[in-house]
Order: structure tokens, then sequence, then C-alpha cells
């Protein structure tokens, strides 16, 4: 989608910058399989994806967008809320559809906790 918007490219960091341009105040940029990057207007972040099995894709990007507002939401910062939406896309993916596998935000809080090797990076 954003190649629909600016064209296309494969360096991130610009991208990300070119879409600040528009109006936001944090842009994110999904990459399915390789993961999400964050623009807060400071720094660029990158998230990986959580190596748990894959049922089907459906959903992933909307359980991505719905974990990372609600962390935001939350008051967490944005190296949070990638690590929310990762978390959140991991467990769709797992189930058949949309929404089986979406997480609480004590089913994210627990399953972070326990994962804390992924974390987001400044890139």
């Amino acid at each position: 989608e954003v190649w629909q918007l600016l064209g296309k490219s494969e360096d991130m960091k610009y991208m990300l910058r070119q879409l600040m341009q528009l109006g936001p105040r944090i842009v994110v940029i999904t990459d399915g399989a390789k993961g999400a990057y964050c623009f807060d207007g400071m720094n660029v972040y990158f998230q990986g994806i959580f190596d748990l099995p894959v049922l089907e894709k459906t959903g992933a990007g909307d359980a991505f967008a719905s974990g990372f507002i609600s962390a935001v939401i939350h008051g967490l910062n944005v190296k949070h809320a990638l690590r929310w939406g990762s978390a959140n896309a991991a467990f769709v993916v797992q189930k058949i559809g949309g929404q089986a596998g979406l997480l609480t935000k004590h089913q994210i809080v627990k399953f972070l906790k326990h994962s804390p090797e992924s974390q987001a990076k400044i890139i």
C-alpha cells in the first residue's frame, strides 16, 4: 500500500520519512514475514516477527495495527507498541480467519513477558 502512495522503494527509512511528511506523528510500515518498521519523528525502529507457526495470514496486518494502537492508547512507547502489534499478529496467523487468534491485553503482556529476546531496535 505504501508503494501505491509513494512509489516503489526498498529503502524503508526513506519511505517512513516520506510518509511522515504527509502529516502523521508516527508512521508504521509492516513488511509481512520480515517484520515492521516505525518512525516517530526522531528514530526509525525495526521489530522482527515472533517465530511461531503460521496457519494462514488473514487479518495479520489488522491484528498488528490493533495491537500497536492499543499499546499507544495505554501510554506505551513505540518500541513497546511494535512488540504488542507483532505479538497480536503472530497469534492471529496461527488460526483460521482474522479474529480467532486476537489477544487480550493480559494475554499480550503475559506472552511478551516470556519473550524478552524479541525487542524493537533502532536502525
